[in-house]
């Protein structure tokens, strides 16, 4: 168990993620700095952009969007197919629950980021973990 600690986001150091290209992603608590069971992130997506190249899982965590500004796009499907697809809009104070092994991907489709805490239980052990599923055509449906 770590200790205890408070810290402004900007005192962590942006992640160099992979997949994660068009987006600035701060970790404010995860395995490393000392939680063992959960990973809170304050994440910004470039305006006109997804966060991730393409849609992905996350096997064995659970993930929560919450929208602090700016305005996007969440879709999802369980089954990883597009004709399965739901696509929801994110403004502020909209909350997203994505359980274990669902496909996701947001964007940001306002002229300012979209801003959101991005929350996993348990912790993903490595991003060599996630599903990503680069076969995937839905990327015209994101440019609208």
């Amino acid at each position: 168990m770590g200790e205890p600690f408070v810290i402004e986001p900007e005192e962590r150091k942006p992640l160099d993620t992979p997949y994660h290209d068009n987006m600035t992603a701060r970790e404010l608590v995860n395995p490393e700095f000392g939680s063992d069971n959960i990973v809170f992130r304050i994440t910004e997506i470039e305006p006109g952009k997804r966060a991730v190249d393409d849609w992905h899982a996350h096997d064995t965590s659970e993930q929560l969007f919450y929208i602090l500004s700016g305005e996007g796009t969440l879709r999802m499907s369980e089954t990883g197919r597009e004709e399965d697809e739901e696509i929801y809009d994110l403004v502020p104070d909209v909350f997203a629950f994505i359980p274990p092994g669902t496909y996701h991907n947001a964007w940001s489709t306002g002229d300012t980021p979209l801003r959101m805490i991005v929350i996993w239980t348990p912790p993903y052990e490595s991003f060599e973990d996630w599903n990503v599923d680069s076969d995937n055509e839905s990327d015209e449906s994101e440019s609208q």
